[in-house]
């Protein structure tokens, strides 16, 4: 263990030693200034996080390289999403890894990557910062969802528990494939989800508009599993139909979908109107998604079962605090209106994606939020019945401990990122970087030069074009292509070695 952290780079460790510092303010600050434990929590995942962005200083191939440099050409244009800025070879634009026009994702998460490129440069830390600075938003947003629904306690575990989870890391530091897309589409959801319960809390209807902007915002970041929050509200204004008020909290239902429908739909109908060629592909194939296996990425009816050791830890020990959790709401009798809203949450999510025959292991963490803070009441709950004092607080603080071991998973995180000494991701590691570092400093950022066979790791060419405004392709062409090319005015360099630069 000790070697590996060696191996992880100086910013990082920086950042993690950040990580620690403000770790301890945040628990101090819980018991004694508790005024300042929802910004400390913020800042604490934020260090966390940066420190997981820094860890690979390369693009991962699957699916981030992509998204990097949609979002990098977004920074010229945010009206035009593009791969390729100019296409000449014409490959087959439905095939989302060749295309021009990029409408593969929704994109409200590459908007946020062009913004930060526009501000801190053509990086990969800088395409990586939104997602950083949304670990800390979410984690604090989940404190404040626990602090209303159950107890500070509860907010405070269920906080800690999502800042150390290694798959929400993974995917903000791009290590786990749609990595960005699916992180902030999480955290949309949860946020949509706080401002739900403060809309309940409170009544205050400003808190409609947050709920809709929120839930629009998921949409346009993936697509409608964002409108998650109406579809528990349903269940909620169902159980709600024979009580006083029932239509005017219908109205309420119906203002907020209706703000969330302003915030994407107009990009749909953009595109329809732009792209009708490529809009209408995307939105079909979109759709398949429910009815037929996409790009090979198929499971059982107990896939996502299997996936509960990747997103969170080990499934018996899972299913016994999660079942502890919730036979707590029950015995602390906590609102039912707030346990219907988040077990149909769960039901809504895992029995839809149960059914999809497309099965990918991030499907389900739209409901990550629920899970953290089901599982933290169940600690705090059964804890507090231990009546001696010491005993108490050892006991909970050992489960906590547990539970944010299990989530962290310090050893295969480790490896996974190539820390470990002579393991196959090491050396995917070390060659990573090589082909990085050689492709960041060659290149002439000359729109007219193309550059083929960029083939050092899978669709290299991608992060070549990211770094340099030219276009590249990982294979090698026909001498007939290259004449045509030539004669439409473009430079072209076949790369066979790295002895060829």
């Amino acid at each position: 263990m000790i070697e590996s952290i060696q191996n992880i780079g100086n910013h990082s460790l920086i950042l993690l030693i950040c990580w620690l510092i403000f770790l301890g303010f945040t628990i101090f600050s819980y018991f004694k200034f508790q005024r300042f434990t929802l910004l400390l929590l913020f800042f604490t995942a934020f260090f966390l996080a940066a420190a997981f962005a820094m860890f690979a200083p390369y693009f991962f191939a699957w699916d981030e390289q992509f998204h990097a440099l949609v979002g990098k050409n977004l920074a010229e244009n945010p009206f035009i999403p593009r791969l390729f800025r100019n296409e000449p070879l014409g490959l087959n634009p439905e095939n989302w890894v060749n295309a021009q026009v990029w409408l593969h994702k929704q994109p409200l998460f590459t908007w946020q990557m062009a913004l930060s490129i526009k501000l801190f440069g053509s990086n990969v830390f800088a395409v990586r910062l939104p997602s950083v600075l949304f670990h800390g938003l979410l984690v604090a947003a989940i404190f404040r969802m626990g602090t209303l629904i159950l107890n500070r306690k509860t907010g405070f575990l269920a906080a800690l528990i999502a800042m150390h989870s290694s798959f929400l890391l993974g995917l903000l530091s791009g290590r786990i494939g749609t990595d960005h897309n699916d992180f902030i589409f999480l955290c949309y959801i949860t946020f949509s989800f706080w401002a739900w319960f403060e809309f309940q809390n409170s009544q205050k209807q400003k808190w409609l508009i947050w709920i809709g902007v929120f839930a629009g915002c998921a949409v346009l970041t993936k697509w409608l599993v964002g409108l998650l929050v109406f579809g528990a509200w349903g269940f909620v204004l169902l159980q709600q139909f024979k009580q006083e008020h029932f239509w005017q909290k219908t109205i309420y239902f119906v203002k907020a979908l209706g703000i969330s429908c302003l915030v994407f739909i107009p990009w749909q109908i953009y595109t329809f109107i732009k792209f009708p060629t490529e809009a209408a592909y995307e939105m079909a194939y979109n759709t398949k998604h429910v009815s037929e296996v996409i790009e090979k990425h198929q499971g059982s009816a107990w896939f996502h079962y299997e996936q509960i050791q990747t997103l969170y830890f080990h499934q018996t020990e899972f299913f016994v605090f999660l079942l502890l959790g919730i036979l707590a709401f029950f015995l602390a009798k906590i609102s039912k209106k707030n346990i219907l809203f988040m077990l149909s949450s769960l039901i809504l999510v895992y029995g839809f994606f149960t059914y999809v025959p497309t099965k990918m292991p991030a499907f389900t963490i739209p409901v990550f939020s629920f899970v953290a803070l089901i599982i933290a009441f169940g600690l705090t709950h059964f804890s507090s019945l231990i009546k001696i004092n010491w005993l108490r607080r050892s006991t909970l603080a050992l489960f906590a401990l547990l539970i944010l071991n299990w989530m962290f998973k310090p050893g295969p995180t480790l490896t996974a990122y190539g820390f470990k000494n002579d393991t196959m991701e090491q050396a995917g590691r070390i060659s990573r970087i090589e082909a990085q570092n050689f492709i960041a400093k060659n290149g002439q950022n000359n729109p007219k030069k193309i550059v083929f066979g960029i083939n050092d790791f899978e669709y290299a060419n991608i992060s070549w074009m990211f770094f340099h405004n030219e276009i590249a392709y990982p294979f090698i062409p026909a001498d007939e292509d290259l004449k045509r090319l030539q004669k439409m005015g473009f430079q072209t360099v076949v790369f066979k070695s790295k002895k060829d630069f």
